[in-house]
């Protein structure tokens, strides 16, 4: 149902476009007849005003002429009272053609109100048409979407254990093979050797990242991301993850700049290594040569981690996609991955009841924060003990 929110929205404002039409023609409508009506009211007024003024001045010869004739009091009486019947016979007339006129004008009202109830009727049947046409297509097309990210995650989940599965007898035969050489270690050969599993190795541990982010990837996206709720201490996860990675940002020519106090807070451990780990593999892979400034805060409420590099920055018309799944800033060309930890890191900060973003510009660096709640995430049960991805060495 939440995919059809758009469309409900889309209807709605047409729903609300077709009642404000139907609204301003009802008004244009009585505008309309209100102006025919008094402009006939005029006519007829103006009408009945010349009849009476051509009344008037028959009435007046008729009395010069009776005047002039020297009509007795009993004739100008007769004539009188012929006036009066008139007048009387006039009115009668009149009231009874204002009658039907009001009449001729209510069945008119009546005639256009069920002409624009026909024709309203006829536009809401081929509305609804048009909507169970568009409800079906639109199931179909989600259906077929369904399908797809199904099969899509399948293949994942599936091409990922595949993956995996050559990668730990590989790992095994390097560890074999460094072995040989140690036996040897004052030969050229052996010398290459360690050189080339040195080399090997360090693609496996590549390799095997790449994926447990699918993997992880996968559970997340089927709601499977599970939680190991207890005590942890922030601080340390940092500085631990910090130190871990201290080698690569060396080699990058990156100083790690750390403050790191101790922040004990309701969360998932490993969640916490793999968000922290992603942001700092993020800094040193986006801003090399540059140093890179880890800083962790705390409120009453809330614990607040900031890493901040100074690397080319984010224009602002992808910071908001680049936590997406196979999202990123710059082309894949020059940096590589699939774009998947920040979306892994926003997943599990969101889990654990926080909010990540970030600031930059571009050249100027980025500043992403994570603020999580030391209570944990809201409606969360502490869970057992769970399988969780290894971060890569």
């Amino acid at each position: 149902m939440a995919k059809k929110c758009k469309p409900e929205s889309e209807r709605n404002q047409t729903d609300t476009s077709l009642r404000n039409e139907r609204e301003k023609t009802d008004q244009e409508f009585s505008k309309s007849e209100t102006g025919i009506e008094k402009g006939a009211d005029a006519v007829l007024e103006h009408a009945r005003e010349l009849a009476d003024e051509t009344l008037k001045a028959a009435r007046a010869k008729a009395g010069a002429k009776l005047d002039r004739a020297g009509a007795t009091p009993e004739a100008r009486a007769s004539a009188k009272a012929e006036q009066v019947r008139e007048d009387a016979a006039l009115i009668a007339e009149r009231r009874a053609a204002d009658v039907q006129l009001e009449k001729e004008r209510e069945e008119r009202r009546r005639a256009i109100a069920r002409l624009l109830r026909l024709e309203r009727g006829q536009t809401d049947k081929h509305l609804m048409l048009e909507r169970a046409r568009s409800d079906e297509a639109l199931d179909h097309i989600l259906a077929a979407l369904a399908d797809a990210l199904r099969i899509r995650e399948e293949f994942l989940s599936l091409a990922s254990h595949q993956l995996k599965t050559p990668l730990t007898p590989l790992a095994l035969g390097l560890q074999s093979l460094a072995r040989e050489a140690a036996k040897q270690p004052d030969s050229s050969f052996a010398q290459n050797v360690n050189g080339y599993i040195d080399t090997a190795n360090r693609q496996v541990r590549k390799l095997s990242a790449l994926i447990a982010e699918l993997l992880d990837v996968s559970g997340m996206a089927s709601g499977k991301l599970r939680l190991v709720l207890e005590p942890v201490d922030l601080g340390t996860v940092v500085r631990d993850v910090a130190a871990r990675y201290r080698p690569r940002a060396e080699k990058a020519s990156c100083v790690l700049d750390v403050e790191a106090p101790g922040v004990t807070g309701r969360w998932d451990e490993l969640r916490l290594e793999q968000v922290v780990a992603n942001l700092i593999e993020n800094a040193i892979a986006f801003a090399p040569g540059k140093p890179i400034r880890i800083r962790l805060q705390a409120t009453s409420e809330k614990a607040r981690l900031t890493v901040r590099d100074e690397g080319i920055g984010i224009a602002p018309n992808h910071q908001s996609r680049i936590f997406e799944r196979f999202e990123r800033a710059v082309s894949s060309r020059n940096h590589g991955g699939f774009g998947l930890g920040l979306y892994i890191c926003r997943t599990i900060v969101e889990a654990l009841g926080g909010t990540i973003s970030v600031q930059s510009e571009p050249g100027r660096g980025s500043t992403f924060t994570v603020e999580l709640p030391l209570s944990g995430p809201r409606d969360a049960v502490d869970s057992p003990d769970t399988a969780k991805p290894a971060l890569p060495e």
